[in-house]
C-alpha cells in the first residue's frame, strides 16, 4: 500500500468499501432514535426525514458522502436537517470504515505524513496525541479509527511551518492537553500528551468529550476546530 501513498492516493478508496445497505439502515435507525429521544431542536429537524427515507435515498446518501460530494448530499435531504443527517451518517459508516481500513493500514508506512486529512480514508482526525518520550505528534481518524503520525512544527491544516505563527494553548490546572493554534488558517487542533500510558490504551474520542473546555477558550478567542467532533 505505500505506492498508493506515493502517488497521492487514499488508501482505501470509495469504490472498494463494502458497505450492507441492510446493516447501514439498521445503525441509522437505530442511531437516529437515540437522536430523536434526546429531544430539542435535533428531534425536530431529523424526525420528519427519518419517517420518510426509503433505502434508495440513503444508497444515494451513501454513495454522495464516499464520493465526498457535500454539495450533491446537503442537495439530497434539502432543508435544516441536513446537518444533522450527514454527522448520523458519518457515525454510521464509521463501522464499515474501520474494518475495512485497519488491515490496509497496518502495513502503510503512516510514521510521518504531511497533513491533516486521513491518508487512509480523507476524512478529518477528532483530536490527536503526543507521545512524551519521543515527541512524536499522532492524530487519529474520526471515520475510520486509522492513526497517523505528522510533524511537530507544522499546522497540520494549512501547512504553514513559520514558528512565529504557531502556538499553543494549555489550562494551568491541566498541562497535559492542549491547543495547538495557527495564525496563518485561524484552526486549531487539540492534543493530549501520554508519558506512561501505551498508545493505544488512548482512548482520542473520549479525550475529546472530557476537553470540551478547551474547544470553547479556543473558540472565544477566535480560532475554528479543524477537525471533526465525536458526533459529527
Amino acid at each position: 500500500m505505500a505506492f498508493r501513498l506515493e502517488e497521492g492516493e487514499l488508501l482505501v478508496k470509495p469504490e472498494e468499501l463494502e458497505v450492507d445497505l441492510e446493516v447501514l439502515e439498521g445503525l441509522f435507525e437505530r442511531l437516529g432514535s437515540l437522536f430523536v429521544a434526546r429531544g430539542g431542536e435535533w428531534a425536530r429537524r431529523l424526525e420528519p426525514f427519518l419517517e420518510g427515507r426509503s433505502r434508495g435515498e440513503l444508497e444515494r446518501l451513501v454513495d454522495a458522502f464516499q464520493n465526498k460530494d457535500e454539495e450533491g448530499f446537503f442537495s439530497l435531504v434539502g432543508g435544516e436537517e441536513a446537518e444533522v443527517v450527514y454527522s448520523l451518517l458519518h457515525l454510521s459508516l464509521a463501522p464499515f470504515y474501520w474494518r475495512m481500513a485497519e488491515p490496509v493500514a497496518r502495513h502503510a508506512p503512516l510514521g510521518q505524513v504531511l497533513g491533516g486529512t486521513c491518508p487512509a480514508c480523507g476524512d478529518l482526525p477528532v483530536m490527536g496525541l503526543i507521545r512524551e518520550e519521543d515527541g512524536v505528534r499522532i492524530l487519529e481518524c474520526s471515520l475510520c479509527g486509522v492513526r497517523w503520525g505528522i510533524p511537530r512544527l507544522i499546522c497540520p491544516f494549512c501547512l504553514e511551518s513559520d514558528q512565529d505563527k504557531l502556538g499553543y494553548l494549555y489550562a494551568e490546572q491541566d498541562r497535559s492537553h492542549r491547543v495547538y493554534i495557527c495564525e496563518g488558517c485561524r484552526k486549531y487542533l487539540k492534543v493530549t500528551l501520554i508519558g506512561g500510558e501505551r498508545e493505544e490504551e488512548v482512548v482520542l474520542p473520549l479525550e475529546d468529550l472530557a476537553t470540551m473546555g478547551l474547544d470553547r477558550v479556543a473558540e472565544e478567542r477566535g480560532y475554528l476546530r479543524g477537525c471533526r467532533t465525536v458526533f459529527s
